[in-house]
C-alpha cells in the first residue's frame, strides 16, 4: 500500500513534468517561421533569438536566426534602434547605413560590408529574407562604441551602447625634432586638452574611460613621461610630461587623438588655461604697476595698447627706448580661445610688440604679479546686461599661505569652502567666476580689477581669521562703508546677510559685521563686496571644525543661501527701477484732469 506522503510527492512531480513538456511545447510552438528567398518558401524550425539594445528588447517582425550554420540578425531594426539612418535601394539591392558619423553599406548575397568605403570580408553573405536584409551577427564586433554577446541559453542577441571603455594604446615616436603622442582608447566618448604649467605638461580627459593610475616611461625629443590617472569611475586623464614649455597641436584619429609637439618655446612665456582664470606670464617683464594715490588705485602701464574687434587682435606695444627688448617667438597655442601669440621687434619704429590673436572677443587686464615676478595678462569675458555673475575669492594662495596653525595653512581651507559653495551655485545655474581654484598666488588688487572688468554682480572673499589670543574664536563678515542713507543694495547690506546665515547655519560665536575701509578687495570692487571670515585659526576648537569637511559644507551653503537672498533683493530693485524709468517716459495726457481740476471740482460741489 501506498503512503499518502509518497503518493502526494509522486502526484507533485507528475504535475511539475508535465507544466515543464507545456512550456516547452510552448517554446517550440513559437519556432516555425517560414522564410521566403531566392523564389523559394522554407519552412524554418531552427533557433529564434530576441535582439535587446542596452536590455530592452527591440522591436521587429523578423528575429534573429540561424541561416546556413550562421546566427544571423536583421539590419534595419538593429541600426533604427541604435538611432542610425537605413535607406534600402530595391533596384540595386543595396543598404546604406550610416550611424554616429560611420557609413555601413550592404548588398543582398555579396560577403562584401563596406565601412566607411573600405570592404570588410563577412563570415557569410548577407541575405533578404521576408524583405528584411540579414547579416552575419558577428559583423557587429565592427561597430564602433558597441558590445554584443549572443546567449545561446536564454536565445537572445544582446548589444550594448552602455559599458564603460579602456585605455587600448598610448605611445610615442620621435620624427625629427617633433614628438607624436598616439592616444587611443576603446569607446571613449570625447575628450578635451589644456595646457598645464610648473611644471610644463599637456592633459587629455577622456569621458566614458576607466583606467588604473600608472606611469609609462618614454624618453624622446620633447616628453619625459606620461602617466595616467581615473578622474571618477568613468574618465581618466592622460598627462604627457614636457621637458619644457612646447608648442602642440591635437587632430582626432579614428577612438582616440594624436599630438604632435615640436621645438620648446621660450619658457618665458606661460599659459593657464585650465580653470577660469585664463591668462598669460611673462616671467622676470615687468609691464605694469599698481599704484595708489589720494586714495585711490590706478594701473601704471609701460607700454600702449590697442584692441581690434574685427579681427579679435589685442595688441601691446613696448616703447623701442624702453630698455625691455624680448626675442622674437610665435607661439601656437590653438586651443578654442586662442590661435597664437607674437612676439616681434617693428623693423621700422623698432617698437617690440606682443599680439594675441584670439578666437573671440575678450577684455584684455595686464597686471604685475610681485610675489611670482611676472607680468600677467588676463583674457576675460565679462558677464552681459542683465546676466549675473558671482566672483569667488579664495584668500592668498600660492607663495601666500595666509594665517597658519602649523600645518594648517589658511589658503587651504578658504580654497575648500570656496570649491564647495562654487558647486552650490552651479546647482543652481548660477554663474560664478574663481579667481583661483588651485593652490596659485593671485595678486591683491587683480581680484577686485578682475571683478570690475567682469561686470559681476557679487564679489565673495574667504578667508580664515588670526589673533594673538588663543580665547578669541567666532565669526565676522567685512565691509566697505556704504555711503549715508544709500538706497541701493551695497556691501553692507549683503554683509548682514551673510553673517545672519553663516550664524545660523555655524552657531558660531556672532562677531558681526565690521566696516573695514581700508581694505583692497572690498574698496575697489565696484559691486556689492564682503568679506567674510569664517573662523580663527588661532583657536583650538575652531580648527577643528575648519578642517572638517562637513563644517566647511554649511559654511558654503550659508554664503550659497546669502548670495540667493541678495540676488533675489538686486533683482527686486532693478524691476522698481525699470517701473520708475518707464512711467517716467510716459508723455502726459493733456486730456487728463489735473490735481487743480479735481480741487476745483470738489469745491464747486
Amino acid at each position: 500500500m501506498i503512503k499518502r506522503a509518497s503518493l502526494k510527492k509522486f502526484i507533485t512531480g507528475i504535475i511539475l513534468f508535465c507544466i515543464i513538456l507545456l512550456s516547452q511545447s510552448v517554446v517550440f510552438a513559437a519556432q516555425p517561421l517560414t522564410l521566403k528567398y531566392d523564389n523559394k518558401s522554407v519552412n524554418y524550425s531552427g533557433v529564434s533569438y530576441k535582439i535587446t539594445i542596452n536590455d530592452k528588447e527591440v522591436k521587429t517582425d523578423f528575429p534573429g536566426i540561424v541561416f546556413n550554420k550562421v546566427t544571423m540578425f536583421p539590419l534595419r531594426p538593429v541600426f533604427e534602434g541604435l538611432g542610425g539612418t537605413v535607406i534600402w535601394n530595391s533596384k540595386t539591392q543595396i543598404m546604406d547605413i550610416t550611424y554616429k558619423g560611420d557609413k555601413y553599406q550592404f548588398q543582398n548575397n555579396s560577403s562584401n560590408a563596406k565601412i566607411n568605403g573600405t570592404s570588410i570580408k563577412m563570415t557569410s553573405p548577407a541575405k533578404k529574407i521576408n524583405d528584411r536584409l540579414i547579416v552575419p551577427v558577428d559583423f557587429l564586433k565592427n561597430i564602433k562604441g558597441l558590445v554584443f554577446t549572443t546567449d545561446t541559453k536564454a536565445n537572445v542577441i544582446k548589444l550594448s551602447t552602455n559599458y564603460l571603455g579602456s585605455v587600448k594604446e598610448i605611445s610615442s615616436t620621435d620624427s625629427g625634432e617633433k614628438t607624436l603622442v598616439t592616444l587611443k582608447m576603446d569607446n571613449h566618448k570625447g575628450y578635451k586638452y589644456y595646457r598645464l604649467t610648473n611644471p610644463n605638461r599637456i592633459a587629455v580627459e577622456f569621458n566614458n574611460i576607466k583606467s588604473d593610475q600608472k606611469a609609462i616611461e618614454t624618453s624622446s625629443n620633447q616628453i619625459n613621461g606620461i602617466n595616467v590617472e581615473a578622474l571618477s569611475e568613468n574618465s581618466t586623464k592622460v598627462i604627457i610630461n614636457l621637458n619644457e614649455m612646447a608648442n602642440f597641436t591635437v587632430a582626432d584619429i579614428q577612438d582616440g587623438c594624436k599630438i604632435i609637439i615640436e621645438k620648446p618655446i621660450n619658457t618665458n612665456l606661460s599659459y593657464d588655461n585650465s580653470f577660469d582664470r585664463v591668462y598669460f606670464s611673462l616671467k622676470n617683464i615687468k609691464l605694469a604697476d599698481i599704484k595708489e594715490e589720494n586714495n585711490r588705485s590706478f594701473i601704471a602701464e609701460r607700454y600702449k595698447h590697442e584692441y581690434d574687434a574685427e579681427s579679435f587682435k589685442y595688441t601691446i606695444t613696448i616703447d623701442a627706448a624702453s630698455s625691455l627688448s624680448l626675442k622674437d617667438e610665435v607661439y601656437n597655442i590653438n586651443d578654442s580661445r586662442v590661435s597664437t601669440v607674437e612676439i616681434f621687434r617693428d623693423k621700422e619704429t623698432q617698437d617690440t610688440k606682443i599680439i594675441i590673436n584670439a578666437k573671440q572677443e575678450f577684455v584684455y587686464f595686464t597686471s604685475y604679479n610681485d610675489k611670482r615676478v611676472q607680468s600677467e595678462i588676463d583674457l576675460l569675458t565679462p558677464a552681459k546686461e542683465g546676466e549675473t555673475l558671482v566672483v569667488i575669492d579664495a584668500g592668498h594662495g600660492g607663495e601666500d599661505p595666509g594665517a597658519n596653525n602649523g600645518k594648517i595653512l589658511e589658503k587651504d581651507i578658504n580654497l575648500a569652502i570656496a570649491l564647495k559653495l562654487e558647486a552650490l551655485l552651479k546647482e543652481k545655474n548660477i554663474k560664478t567666476f574663481m579667481l583661483r581654484q588651485d593652490d596659485t598666488f593671485v595678486g591683491l588688487y587683480d581680484r577686485p580689477y578682475i571683478a570690475n572688468a567682469l561686470n559681476a554682480t557679487l564679489f565673495v572673499s574667504i578667508h580664515s581669521n588670526a589673533i594673538d589670543s588663543a580665547k578669541t574664536s567666532g565669526t565676522e563678515t567685512l565691509y566697505y562703508p556704504e555711503t549715508k542713507g544709500d538706497p541701493a543694495f551695497t556691501g553692507e547690506k549683503f554683509a548682514k546677510l551673510v553673517q545672519d546665515s553663516l550664524i545660523s547655519k555655524l552657531k558660531s560665536v556672532n562677531r558681526k559685521t565690521v566696516q573695514r575701509p581700508g581694505l583692497v578687495v572690498l574698496k575697489y570692487t565696484k559691486m556689492p563686496a564682503i568679506l567674510a571670515e569664517i573662523g580663527f585659526l588661532t583657536n583650538a576648537a575652531e580648527v577643528k571644525n575648519l578642517i572638517n569637511p562637513e563644517y566647511q559644507q554649511k559654511a558654503a551653503e550659508a554664503l550659497d543661501e546669502a548670495i540667493l537672498k541678495a540676488l533675489d533683493i538686486m533683482e527686486a530693485e532693478k524691476k522698481t527701477e525699470d517701473k520708475l524709468e518707464n512711467e517716467s517716459n510716459i508723455e502726459p495726457d493733456p486730456n487728463a484732469a489735473t490735481v487743480e481740476d479735481i480741487a476745483d471740482e470738489q469745491a464747486t460741489e
